[in-house]
């Protein structure tokens, strides 16, 4: 009897399934897994970008180069997560309206967050909604992992269970 191989694109799972969190602060964001492949093309072009201008010495040109093009390290992350990890969100203007998903406006939302829903960690200081964001894109990616583990363990349709050892 034939091994049935079921085809299992791994990398398409992080690029597509996704789960919805609550903020304490009511904001509900659906996030990607923090595995997905461009966000993490991203992740690494971001260290590499400032691990490189961290080597450089700091002369005049290096701040004249500085522009409103120039993004910081928190800009340049709140851009990878809005266009890869932020699959939805509740977020809406004034007028009710559903605010696109875009850095812009989640700066706008993290600046609208309040103090007092942030969670207080063991050091005493309160967490970044990016560190939230994290936490929860990482539960998706374990979500993920625990999904193909399970089904590496269960038992292919395709046999009776029963071991053969003729040859």
């Amino acid at each position: 009897m034939a091994f049935l191989v079921k085809k299992n694109d791994f990398l398409d799972l992080n690029k597509t399934k996704s789960q919805k969190f609550t903020h304490e602060s009511g904001l509900e964001l659906t996030l990607k897994s923090i595995f997905t492949p461009n966000f993490q093309k991203a992740w690494d072009a971001i260290g590499i970008s400032f691990e490189k201008k961290s080597e450089k010495p700091l002369t005049s040109e290096l701040i004249t180069s500085i522009s409103d093009d120039t993004l910081t390290r928190g800009q340049a992350t709140a851009h990878a997560i809005a266009e890869f990890l932020i699959e939805d969100w509740n977020a809406v203007d004034e007028n009710e309206e559903k605010l696109p998903i875009n850095a812009d406006n989640l700066f706008q939302v993290i600046a609208n967050i309040p103090e007092d829903s942030l969670a207080t960690l063991k050091n005493g200081e309160k967490e970044s909604i990016f560190d939230w964001i994290f936490k929860s894109a990482s539960e998706v990616a374990k979500s993920i992992a625990d999904n193909i583990e399970a089904a590496k363990k269960k038992p292919s349709s395709a046999t009776n269970g029963k071991k053969s050892t003729a040859a």
